[in-house]
């Protein structure tokens, strides 16, 4: 875990068309945001780069886990605060398309119908709320 929070976390020190080349949609950042979540930890460092993703983390997201990984109930629940994150400040948001959730909704539409759990459509139904509010 430490490897990958390492290496997420030393992108920021590249400069941004470096850290592009290297990981042009962070998947390395989102993997050590699912690792550090899933193990109930809270880091600054990484939460604050991942609230300048926007849009981008759902590209993440796909390039990251499969289509029955994306369904599954339980990383479902892993992902969506992850997504909520990537929008909660959108003032810092680092690239103007990614301030748009067109992906993002997307996704998020696309799993609401896969899922046939009622509180995990709920907790969507919240994150497509806060995401739309976030971005109007």
């Amino acid at each position: 875990m430490l490897i990958l929070l390492v290496m997420a976390c030393s992108s920021s020190s590249r400069s941004p068309s470096q850290s592009e080349e290297f990981d042009p949609y962070s998947v390395h950042l989102l993997q050590a945001a699912m690792k550090t979540r899933s193990e109930g930890l809270f880091i600054g460092t990484l939460q604050k780069h991942m609230a300048r993703m926007g849009d981008k983390v759902s590209i993440a997201l796909l390039k990251h886990l499969s289509e029955s990984e994306l369904l599954d109930p339980n990383k479902v629940e892993e992902y969506l605060p992850i997504i909520q994150d990537s929008f909660s400040q959108p003032q810092f948001i680092e690239v103007e398309i990614d301030k748009q959730p067109k992906v993002t909704m997307f996704l998020l539409k696309y799993v609401r119908r896969g899922i046939l759990d009622s509180r995990v459509q709920q907790d969507i139904d919240n994150a497509i709320r806060f995401v739309e509010e976030k971005t109007s």
